[in-house]
């Protein structure tokens, strides 16, 4: 039973399947006729083309093999004609139709006459007012049936005088059997499936008038309920005004209060709707704070029967006032000159609360003097001021309501604008500096701030605050060029303070110390010389070269404090060496000196530099830190030489560093940037402070 089921929904899907191919889709199933000779047409062709197909091969090879080239050229043209009618859609039904009938006479009769009686040329011929019937109806049926006859008579004539058309009839062969058996089968197929294919249809229309039936039925019982509908309707519409969150009025023309739903009572400050009728009964003075605006309501209501959002400021039965919005119309005439007035009103006292403060922010967008626009989340322009629209020479109306990308350009917008708004409605705050071409100003500088704007947590929107900034970038431009050329002149007076220094060192070297040395000598000499006659005047040559040593010590250290000469013979390694040894002999704080190369040379703006930070850091150590424990580390790699000072004391206030104040490290940082390096100052764990020095190396 499952295999005769699972072979019933093969079949049921077969046919569905061709169902769907000679369904036409210019028209429905209700065009009755026109549809149904549609697909009847499709059939023929979908079979044509399906068992054709399967007959066209074998019947080809017979007539190839027989030598029957013009039947072999008639049956190619005729099958690539039902192909070609059945793919290409936009063929008129009347044009495919004329086509299938003249196609298979034309093949029957070049089989008739080309090959004989014995082929399937009569089957053909059989078929012809069948299929002229079946898709053209009964006369085009009799009309082919007498074609048939004349041909008949005609190929009848042709053997009455020994005349055959045939050449050489073909001999019974089971190959030609076996073609003729396939020509049947494809014709029996052509109208057996037209004749399913109608029987569905009928099928198919009993159904659909069944269910127009069925609906009648069903229509026919919801007028029955229609009724009991409307009573209940008129129910809910009495309960739906009494309790509408909106007031609903009955006036008269001539200002008397009719009636009213207790949301009108409670809006004019009434306890009912029968309160409120008896006090309203001049509307004009009682409710209009403006008495002409009741005229100006009823003048719409005259003109064209009613008045449409109409806002005027109204007095409540207490004597305070608020905001009406009113629509009303006619609902009936009462006499010549008066009539009922029905309709709806709402408190908008809030609302116009709400548009004034609009108004007001309204009024600063525009008076500002920035460039201001909103954009939604389509990237629409929703609000821009005058200042915007002159930056885009365009008037507001021309702005408002277009998407960005036609005012800015489509890959103005895609490359520079369409990021940085996604960024914005994914909730980001911006900002951006760029030029921009302003019509009448040319190129100026902008600084572009882009902030989501929220509606109940929801980003629904982006303002743009662009600024001119021209002013300030050029003034900005002026002091970086200011400040460079500080800090190049600050380089410039280090370098001539440095040589001075060096040349003031040599000259208390060579100069001072050997005038010292010398005066030493002759110090000595002298005492010498006393000894042998004064030896109390020998001795006071002692205390002479005491104090000449002195002076000697002192102008030593004053040169190595001017310019060690250390650094200019040995190199900076040393020099950092000896001075961190000298710092802890005269200061008496622990210090130590690390590196992680024994020698390095550099060019000697380098090493000064290098130096001269070294004994600046020192400095502030020895006078701020309080320290006990100080460590200079100096390493290299990377291409960059770095110093680093970390000292055990008092941590550094990291916010007094940039006071104008704070020289020593100004200086610090001068040198470096002199030098094409960085300085850091860092509070160091648990206490103490570390400068970072780092310089590139050159040689």
């Amino acid at each position: 039973m499952s295999s005769l089921n699972q072979v019933r929904r093969i079949f049921q899907a077969f046919f569905d399947s061709l169902d769907k191919w000679t369904r036409p889709q210019a028209h429905l199933s209700q065009d009755s006729l026109v549809y149904w000779r549609e697909r009847i047409v499709w059939s023929i062709l979908l079979t044509g083309v399906i068992f054709g197909g399967i007959a066209f091969v074998p019947s080809v090879r017979l007539c190839i093999k027989e030598g029957r080239w013009l039947v072999v050229f008639f049956d190619t043209a005729i099958y690539a004609m039902v192909v070609i009618l059945f793919f290409v859609r936009q063929i008129p039904f009347i044009v495919r139709a004329y086509a299938i009938i003249i196609g298979s006479y034309i093949l029957g009769m070049v089989l008739m006459l080309v090959i004989g009686p014995s082929a399937s040329g009569p089957l053909w011929l059989f078929a012809f007012p069948i299929i002229a019937g079946i898709i053209l109806g009964i006369r085009a049926a009799f009309a082919a049936l007498g074609l048939n006859i004349l041909s008949l008579a005609v190929i009848g004539a042709m053997l009455g005088s020994q005349a055959p058309p045939w050449i050489d009839p073909a001999p019974h062969t089971m190959e030609r059997w076996f073609v003729i058996s396939l020509n049947f089968i494809l014709l029996n197929a052509v109208a057996a499936l037209s004749l399913a294919i109608v029987q569905r249809g009928l099928a198919a229309s009993l159904s659909i008038e069944k269910t127009m039936r069925e609906s009648i039925q069903k229509q026919m019982d919801v007028r029955m309920q229609a009724e009991k509908a409307r009573r209940a309707s008129e129910e809910r519409l009495s309960a739906l005004v009494e309790n509408a969150p909106i007031g609903i009025f009955w006036t008269t023309a001539k200002g008397k209060g009719l009636d009213g739903n207790p949301e009108m009572a409670r809006m004019v400050a009434c306890a009912s709707p029968e309160e409120a009728r008896q006090y309203f009964t001049d509307l004009s003075t009682q409710l209009y704070v403006d008495p002409g605006d009741r005229e100006d309501i009823l003048t719409q209501i005259k003109e064209k029967g009613y008045a449409e959002n109409v806002e005027y400021e109204a007095y409540r039965a207490d004597g305070s006032t608020f905001w009406m919005l009113v629509n009303a119309r006619i609902n009936r005439r009462i006499s010549e000159d008066d009539f009922e007035i029905e309709g709806f009103a709402a408190d908008i006292t809030q609302r116009k609360q709400y548009e004034e403060k609009l108004l007001a922010y309204q009024m600063a967008i525009e008076s500002s003097g920035d460039f201001i626009a909103i954009v939604d989340e389509n990237y629409v322009y929703q609000v821009v001021n005058s200042a915007y629209a002159a930056l885009q020479g365009r008037p507001k109306h021309e702005i408002v309501g277009r998407p960005v990308a036609a005012i800015m350009g489509e890959n103005f917008f895609q490359t520079a604008i369409k990021s940085s708004l996604d960024r914005c409605l994914a909730g980001e705050n911006l900002y951006i500096e760029e030029k921009r071409l302003h019509p009448k100003l040319g190129v100026i500088d902008l600084a572009i701030s882009y902030y989501p704007l929220r509606s109940e947590e929801q980003i629904i929107g982006v303002v743009a605050l662009l600024r001119d900034i021209t002013e300030y970038k050029a003034a900005e431009s002026e002091l970086i060029e200011s400040r460079e050329q500080l800090r190049g002149l600050s380089a410039h007076l280090e370098e001539v303070r440095e040589k001075e220094r060096a040349e003031i060192a040599r000259m208390l070297h060579d100069e001072l110390g050997q005038a010292l040395t010398g005066l030493r000598i002759d110090t000595l000499q002298l005492g010498q010389k006393l000894r042998a006659v004064n030896p109390e005047l020998a001795e006071s040559t002692d205390s002479m070269v005491t104090l000449i040593d002195y002076l000697n010590n002192k102008t030593r250290q004053l040169v190595a404090d001017l310019r060690p000469g250390m650094l200019d013979d040995l190199g900076l390694i040393p020099a950092l060496e000896w001075y961190v040894d000298h710092f802890m002999q005269r200061t008496g704080i622990h210090s130590v000196f690390s590196t992680n190369t024994p020698e390095q040379e550099l060019a000697d703006e380098t090493a000064t530099g290098i130096y001269r930070i070294c004994q600046e850091a020192l400095t502030n150590v020895y006078r701020h830190a309080a320290a006990s424990r100080v460590e200079v580390e100096l390493t290299v790699g990377d291409g960059q030489i770095a110093l680093e000072i970390r000292d055990n004391g008092v941590a550094i206030d990291l916010q007094r560093i940039n006071t104008q104040n704070s020289f020593g490290i100004l200086g610090m940082r001068e040198r470096a940037w002199a030098l094409g390096g960085t300085l850091t100052v860092d509070r160091a764990r648990p206490s103490g402070t570390t400068v970072r020095v780092q310089v590139p190396i050159s040689l």
